[in-house]
This record gives C-alpha cells, structure tokens and sequence, in this order.
C-alpha cells in the first residue's frame, strides 16, 4: 500500500514537474522590476530573480519585449508568462497567478499638522494610491465614506495630496524616501508624516496564459529554493528592494524560507520511504526465490 501511494505520488510529481524547457516570458518598462537598459537588454530585479529560477529549474526564458500588460499580451498571444503581476483575485479571470513570491509595504503619507495613522481615520477624506497601471487598488476595507483614486506614479499621488485634490497618499515604501526627495513644488514647506499600513502591502505572483500553468508553478518552486539558499535576498540587495525596516517583508521571507526547508525535508522522507520500500521488495523476492529453490530439492 504504501509502495503504490509513493508511486502514485511520483507519477504526479513529475507530470506535474515536467514543463516546456524554453518559454516566452513578456516584459515592459517597469522599473525596477523590469524594463531595458540602454542597450535594450531586459534587466532588472525580477528579471534576475526569474533567470535565477530558470537556471534552477533547467528552463531557458526568452524574454519578450512588449507594451502591453499581462492581459493584453496574453490575449494577444505574444507571450506565455509574465515575471511580476501584482496579486488581486479578479485577475485570476484572466490568467493564472502563483502563489506570490515578492511583496512590498505601503507607506501613508499625510500632512504633520493634520496627521492619519491609520484606514479608519481616513473616513470623509480623499485618498490616492499609486499604481503604474491605474488598475490596482490595495487590499483595504477604507471607510464606506472614504473617496480612493489611483494614479500612475508616486510624484502624481504626492501632487494630488500637495494641491489639496487629496488628504492622504498610499506610496510603496521602497520609493518612499525618494517620494519625499522629489516632491513637488506645491508642496512648499508643510511637513510630511508617514505610516505604514500593513493591509496595503502589495504582493506580486508570476502570471501565466492558458495552457502554461505548469511552467509558471516550476518557476514558483524554484523561486523558494533560491529564497532558501540566499540568492533572493542577494538580488533584492542588489536592485534595493529590500528594507530592513520593512519588518512583514522579512518575516515574509522568513516564512518562505522555513516553508520550502520543510518541503525538501518531506521529499528526503519519501525518498527513504522508497529506498526502505524498494529494499523490503527485494529482501522479500529473494527470501521467496530461495524458498522456492528449497522446496524443488526437497521434490
């Protein structure tokens, strides 16, 4: 019984571990996630995280240059997968998302003289969130009262809070600082706050069309490996997108890391398992082989 459960397991991993070996993987310019560089090669965080995996998983990506997004693109058939969708359960209409393999805490900026720390403050008031597609809204139960626009990049959602078109302004704390650096004139001399607001961390999932699910989930799988033995973490220092102030991503990322030593810690189990099994197996055919050989001499 437990000789067919294994072989039952192992039949389904490897279907299940068996992707195309080459695939399309679509890029645009988001940086820094990914984007080109001068001379028009795809770089950036992602990217290097991806071809990390890839290189893992015995995979070879060709990357797609594109313009659109991942829904566009897909429909359009000139890609198969896409490095960095950020996760929202609507999306999965469209295409296949992993589990998420990268997140990024959210910072709320306010006015000092007239400070919000928290969602519920923002009741009867304005609020801008940054999105590059103008298409995602955080995960945030606002106050039926509060008013959510989205803009495109962090200098718009500072504009709208420093004109007065907004009261408050949700920016990924890894550009918080330079959102502050490179604020707009319009907003003088007024001093800033800021909190973060752990319920509007975006969380970010490889995205596949129909059809290329499997090759999206080994990449997945490979990204946790590469968590575990540090080379994510090596990358994100590289792009700087890791913020050791950023206490959810770390203890994220230390979740992940305990999850897949737990999963590899199961595969060696079953790999002893099968080991144990396929000796018993064999311990038994001779044990029979011989007893057989003892009853003929007897004959």
């Amino acid at each position: 019984m437990v000789l067919l459960l294994v072989a039952g397991m192992s039949t389904s991993c490897t279907w299940q571990s068996a992707p195309r070996k080459k695939v399309r993987i679509g890029t645009n310019h988001s940086p820094d996630f990914n984007f080109h560089d001068a001379q028009g090669r795809p770089t950036g965080f992602a990217i290097d995280v991806l071809n990390a995996a890839a290189q893992r998983a015995g995979m070879e990506l060709e990357w797609v240059a594109v313009s659109t997004g991942p829904e566009e693109t897909f429909a359009a058939g000139r890609a198969d997968l896409w490095p960095v969708v950020t996760y929202f359960e609507s999306r999965r209409k469209a295409l296949h998302l992993t589990e998420p393999w990268w997140r990024l805490a959210t910072i709320m900026y306010s006015f000092e003289e007239q400070p919000y720390r928290k969602v519920e403050d923002l009741a009867g008031r304005t609020v801008v969130v940054t999105s590059p597609s103008k298409r995602y809204l955080p995960r945030v139960r606002f106050p039926a009262t509060t008013k959510v626009e989205v803009v495109a990049s962090p200098y718009a959602g500072m504009l709208a809070m420093c004109d007065g078109r907004a009261d408050a302004a949700f920016v990924d704390l890894r550009v918080g600082d330079q959102a502050l650096l490179n604020r707009p004139p319009e907003c003088g001399y007024r001093r800033l706050t800021g909190e973060i607001i752990e319920e509007a961390a975006r969380e970010f999932s490889i995205g596949a069309r129909a059809g290329f699910e499997r090759e999206a989930e080994a990449l997945r799988a490979s990204i946790d490996e590469i968590a575990v033995d540090g080379t994510i973490i090596e990358l994100a220092k590289k792009w700087k997108f890791i913020d050791q102030t950023d206490t959810a991503l770390m203890a994220w990322l230390e979740t992940t890391r305990k999850k897949s030593e737990g999963w590899q810690a199961t595969v060696i189990v079953l790999g002893l398992v099968v080991v144990l099994g396929g000796v018993t197996v064999l311990v038994l055919m001779r044990a029979r082989s011989r007893a057989e050989a003892s009853a003929e001499a007897r004959a």
